[in-house]
């Protein structure tokens, strides 16, 4: 009985939390609205009506250097939402170089949202400036005290 009760309690404690699916929100550009925090970068962007500025900047990330972003640096302008097929990605301009260096140019991979889930808590996060975001509340505090 007592190998019976300890094998129970083994398997319990092994089953993962179950995952809290998340949809993408029906109106993305909305849904994003506010500030996110750079999961490894020491850098914050703030979005308000499909306007993505850079805030906090203080990452010693070469793409951002390199890239010239500082605070008050418009790096998107959101106007619309590809959907799934497309990746979930935003249309309209994201922060990237090409040809004539670093400015905005019409968003590709550049600027999405995804769904994810962590120790059973679903959360979004955005992917622009090469990197990814999130709220402040979904980013535990080792990832926040080891971003840079």
């Amino acid at each position: 009985m007592l190998r019976t009760l300890a094998a129970a309690a083994v398997l319990a404690v092994a089953q993962p939390a179950a995952a809290q699916t998340l949809a993408i929100p029906a109106d993305p550009i909305n849904a994003v609205e506010g500030e996110w925090y750079g999961e490894t970068a020491d850098l914050s962007v703030d979005i308000r009506g499909g306007v993505v500025t850079a805030r906090n900047v203080k990452t010693a990330d070469r793409y951002i250097i390199q890239g010239g972003v500082k605070d008050g640096t418009v790096v998107a302008r959101w106007t619309g939402f590809n959907g799934a097929a497309a990746g979930n990605s935003f249309s309209g301009q994201c922060w990237t170089t090409g040809g004539e260096g670093w400015k905005l140019y019409p968003c590709r991979e550049a600027g999405n949202i995804s769904a994810r889930a962590v120790d059973g808590k679903g959360f979004y996060t955005l992917y622009i400036l090469n990197h990814t975001f999130r709220r402040k509340a979904d980013i535990n505090a080792a990832m926040w005290a080891a971003r840079k």
